[in-house]
């Protein structure tokens, strides 16, 4: 494309008449080199001064044209700052979050955590509110993994061990290969599906970032996001889904905090028996799995 431009460009430059007379510039010798003396020399000049100007808009018309191109057959400028959180989300060790949705009218969640890579460990509180013909029931629920060490409690009774909740390996093994998790935004998935649109500058947690609109296609609907990434880190500081009532929030990125094993008396599981051949399976936990 470039060479096609530069060929309309320069291709009739040395076949004009004023390089053909002058071998290239207008001759500024005595006044006997130009036939017809001064007044001819002015009226040359005059024409090659014409004759560039008119080269030099061709030009910036062309390299106008070849950046165009290029900026259109290249990554725009949301594609490459979706690629900058990839990376930078490789390199998180720590993290604290909040989420709250409200996947339907009668339906309230909210979950609050932090992550530790370098120590296998996670933490996990999750609480939700389901309204149903005025009554309203509340159901929490607190879960603790610290290596292969695992911690949960339900409706804050005592807490009990081998209790099966997410994983860090499940986010951190993840982010260091440059996959989406659970945790955070599918930058990946947006940055492959989505119609990715540039926003305003908002401050989140007292850290600035920079709003991106994303809408991707499932089948024949649009689900439109926001995801502002930081100014300075790249890293992800807030999401949300409108439609389904989510918003995720991220803070405390790297800095050194443990997360410990739970407070007070921690009860073995109980043991349950298989159930013989053909007795009904009575499916009644005493905890729930939330095991991903």
């Amino acid at each position: 494309m470039t060479i096609a431009i530069t060929r309309v460009i320069f291709g009739d430059l040395m076949s004009s008449p004023i390089m053909l007379y002058s071998g290239g510039m207008p001759s500024l010798q005595a006044e006997n080199s130009f036939p017809g003396g001064w007044e001819s020399r002015v009226v040359l000049w005059g024409e090659a001064m014409r004759y560039w100007v008119w080269v030099l808009v061709r030009l910036l018309v062309g390299v106008g044209i070849v950046a165009w191109a290029m900026s259109y057959i290249g990554p725009g400028s949301g594609e490459k700052e979706f690629q900058r959180t990839i990376d930078a989300l490789k390199k998180v060790d720590g993290v604290e979050y909040t989420m709250v949705a409200n996947s339907s009218p009668t339906t309230h969640m909210e979950e609050s955590g932090e992550m530790v890579c370098s120590q296998h460990a996670i933490h996990i509180d999750n609480h939700i509110t389901s309204r149903n013909s005025g009554s309203t029931s509340d159901l929490n629920q607190e879960t603790t993994r610290i290596g292969a060490d695992g911690y949960g409690r339900w409706q804050g009774g005592p807490w009990q061990k081998d209790f099966g909740p997410r994983t860090s390996e499940s986010v951190c093994g993840r982010l260091a290969m440059g996959v989406d998790s659970w945790l955070f935004p599918g930058m990946n998935e947006m940055l492959k599906r989505g119609i990715i649109q540039k926003g305003d500058k908002k401050t989140v947690n007292g850290v600035q970032c920079r709003e991106w609109n994303v809408a991707i296609r499932y089948a024949a609907d649009l689900e439109h996001r926001t995801v502002c990434l930081g100014v300075d880190d790249h890293l992800p500081r807030e999401m949300t889904v409108p439609r389904r009532g989510v918003r995720w929030a991220y803070t405390s990125f790297n800095q050194v905090f443990e997360i410990r094993p739970p407070d007070g008396p921690i009860v073995e599981p109980k043991a349950q028996r298989a159930p013989a051949y053909n007795e009904p399976i009575r499916n009644v936990p005493d905890t729930p799995n939330t095991e991903d």
